[in-house]
Protein backbone atom coordinates (compact mmCIF):
# COMPACT_ATOMS: atom_id res chain seq x y z
CA UNK A 1 0.00 0.00 0.00
CA UNK A 2 1.00 3.54 -0.46
CA UNK A 3 1.16 4.34 3.63
CA UNK A 4 3.29 1.13 4.00
CA UNK A 5 6.12 2.55 1.34
CA UNK A 6 5.80 5.58 2.88
CA UNK A 7 6.82 4.26 6.44
CA UNK A 8 9.51 1.97 4.60
CA UNK A 9 10.58 5.41 2.20
CA UNK A 10 10.96 7.41 5.68
CA UNK A 11 13.21 4.59 6.79
CA UNK A 12 15.58 4.84 3.93
CA UNK A 13 15.56 8.33 4.45
CA UNK A 14 16.33 7.76 7.78
CA UNK A 15 19.36 5.35 6.68
CA UNK A 16 20.73 8.63 4.57
CA UNK A 17 21.00 10.77 7.49
CA UNK A 18 21.65 7.74 9.78
CA UNK A 19 25.23 9.33 11.67
CA UNK A 20 25.42 9.07 15.20
CA UNK A 21 25.12 12.79 15.88
CA UNK A 22 24.38 13.20 19.42
CA UNK A 23 20.47 13.98 18.22
CA UNK A 24 17.29 12.34 19.53
CA UNK A 25 14.20 11.22 17.46
CA UNK A 26 11.18 13.22 18.51
CA UNK A 27 7.85 12.22 15.96
CA UNK A 28 10.61 11.90 13.33
CA UNK A 29 12.91 14.48 13.78
CA UNK A 30 15.86 14.68 14.54
CA UNK A 31 16.28 17.03 17.61
CA UNK A 32 18.85 18.51 20.32
CA UNK A 33 18.01 16.95 23.84
CA UNK A 34 16.90 19.61 26.20
CA UNK A 35 18.22 18.40 29.54
CA UNK A 36 21.84 18.44 28.65
CA UNK A 37 24.50 15.99 27.32
CA UNK A 38 26.42 13.09 27.89
CA UNK A 39 29.37 11.41 26.40
CA UNK A 40 29.88 7.81 25.68
CA UNK A 41 33.11 6.31 26.99
CA UNK A 42 35.25 3.48 25.43
CA UNK A 43 34.99 0.87 27.96
CA UNK A 44 38.92 -0.61 26.55
CA UNK A 45 40.71 2.48 27.23
CA UNK A 46 38.39 4.78 29.25
CA UNK A 47 38.58 7.13 25.84
CA UNK A 48 35.41 9.91 25.71
CA UNK A 49 33.60 9.30 22.28
CA UNK A 50 32.53 12.36 20.22
CA UNK A 51 29.77 13.22 19.44
CA UNK A 52 27.97 14.36 22.51
CA UNK A 53 24.69 12.70 23.01
CA UNK A 54 21.59 14.82 23.99
CA UNK A 55 19.56 14.10 27.05
CA UNK A 56 15.69 14.23 26.62
CA UNK A 57 14.11 16.79 28.50
CA UNK A 58 11.07 15.97 30.68
CA UNK A 59 8.81 17.71 28.21
CA UNK A 60 10.92 15.94 25.35
CA UNK A 61 9.99 12.18 26.37
CA UNK A 62 6.51 13.28 26.90
CA UNK A 63 6.22 14.64 23.02
CA UNK A 64 7.84 10.97 21.94
CA UNK A 65 5.48 8.73 24.04
CA UNK A 66 2.38 11.28 22.71
CA UNK A 67 3.78 11.21 18.82
CA UNK A 68 4.53 7.03 19.54
CA UNK A 69 0.77 6.68 21.09
CA UNK A 70 -0.99 8.63 17.86
CA UNK A 71 1.32 6.30 15.45
CA UNK A 72 0.14 3.26 17.47
CA UNK A 73 -3.33 3.34 16.79
CA UNK A 74 -3.01 3.39 13.33
CA UNK A 75 -0.17 0.39 13.18
CA UNK A 76 -2.67 -1.17 15.25
CA UNK A 77 -5.10 -1.24 12.09
CA UNK A 78 -2.06 -2.71 9.99
CA UNK A 79 -2.09 -6.26 8.66
CA UNK A 80 -0.09 -8.96 10.32
CA UNK A 81 1.62 -9.29 6.79
CA UNK A 82 2.41 -5.03 7.18
CA UNK A 83 3.48 -5.64 10.64
CA UNK A 84 6.04 -8.48 9.23
CA UNK A 85 6.89 -6.27 6.18
CA UNK A 86 7.79 -3.38 8.83
CA UNK A 87 9.94 -5.61 11.52
CA UNK A 88 11.95 -7.13 8.18
CA UNK A 89 12.47 -3.86 6.92
CA UNK A 90 13.99 -2.76 10.07
CA UNK A 91 16.54 -5.66 10.04
CA UNK A 92 17.31 -5.24 6.69
CA UNK A 93 18.08 -0.98 7.40
CA UNK A 94 20.44 -2.33 10.34
CA UNK A 95 22.17 -4.11 8.05
CA UNK A 96 22.45 -1.40 5.65
CA UNK A 97 24.40 0.76 8.20
CA UNK A 98 27.09 -1.56 7.92
CA UNK A 99 30.31 -1.17 9.56
CA UNK A 100 29.51 2.32 11.17
CA UNK A 101 27.10 0.90 13.13
CA UNK A 102 29.35 -1.99 13.87
CA UNK A 103 32.81 -0.19 14.67
CA UNK A 104 30.29 1.75 16.92
CA UNK A 105 28.83 -1.17 19.07
CA UNK A 106 32.96 -1.99 19.70
CA UNK A 107 33.76 1.31 20.80
CA UNK A 108 30.70 1.76 22.91
CA UNK A 109 31.39 -1.63 24.21
CA UNK A 110 34.80 -2.56 24.39
CA UNK A 111 33.68 -6.20 22.46
CA UNK A 112 36.38 -7.46 19.96
CA UNK A 113 34.84 -6.58 16.17
CA UNK A 114 33.58 -9.71 15.92
CA UNK A 115 31.25 -9.73 18.90
CA UNK A 116 30.41 -6.21 17.61
CA UNK A 117 29.37 -7.86 14.26
CA UNK A 118 27.60 -10.97 16.35
CA UNK A 119 25.37 -8.92 18.18
CA UNK A 120 24.04 -7.03 14.86
CA UNK A 121 23.24 -10.01 12.94
CA UNK A 122 21.49 -11.22 16.52
CA UNK A 123 19.51 -8.41 16.74
CA UNK A 124 18.45 -8.94 12.95
CA UNK A 125 17.75 -12.26 13.34
CA UNK A 126 15.65 -12.20 16.57
CA UNK A 127 14.05 -9.12 14.27
CA UNK A 128 13.36 -11.67 11.60
CA UNK A 129 11.88 -14.42 13.83
CA UNK A 130 9.13 -11.84 15.22
CA UNK A 131 8.59 -10.96 11.72
CA UNK A 132 7.46 -14.31 11.36
CA UNK A 133 5.71 -15.13 14.01
CA UNK A 134 3.74 -11.98 13.85
CA UNK A 135 2.80 -12.69 10.29
CA UNK A 136 1.48 -16.33 11.56
CA UNK A 137 -0.62 -15.06 13.69
CA UNK A 138 -0.19 -17.88 16.44
CA UNK A 139 0.55 -15.52 18.94
CA UNK A 140 -3.03 -13.89 18.57
CA UNK A 141 -4.08 -17.45 20.29
CA UNK A 142 -7.39 -16.92 17.87
CA UNK A 143 -10.31 -19.25 19.46
CA UNK A 144 -13.50 -19.99 17.64
CA UNK A 145 -16.09 -22.45 19.48
CA UNK A 146 -19.19 -22.88 17.12
CA UNK A 147 -22.40 -22.77 19.05
CA UNK A 148 -23.77 -25.78 20.33
CA UNK A 149 -27.33 -25.26 19.83
CA UNK A 150 -28.71 -28.65 21.26
CA UNK A 151 -26.71 -28.83 23.94
CA UNK A 152 -28.26 -29.50 27.82
CA UNK A 153 -28.75 -28.17 30.05
CA UNK A 154 -28.81 -25.37 27.75
CA UNK A 155 -27.76 -24.08 24.29
CA UNK A 156 -23.76 -22.93 23.74
CA UNK A 157 -23.13 -19.94 21.88
CA UNK A 158 -21.24 -18.50 19.37
CA UNK A 159 -17.83 -17.77 21.18
CA UNK A 160 -14.98 -16.20 19.81
CA UNK A 161 -11.57 -15.05 21.05
CA UNK A 162 -8.51 -13.38 20.04
CA UNK A 163 -5.38 -11.73 22.17
CA UNK A 164 -5.55 -8.04 21.72
CA UNK A 165 -2.71 -5.27 22.92
CA UNK A 166 -3.42 -2.92 25.77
Amino acid sequence: SNDKSQEFDNLRVWRTVMQVTGKILINGQWVEGKAGIYHAANPANGQSLAPAMSMASVEQVAEAVAAAQAVAVDFRKSSLAQRADFLDECANQIMLLGDELTERVIAETGYPAARGEMERSRTCAQLRLFAETVFKGDFLDARIDKALPERKPQPRPDLRSVNQAI
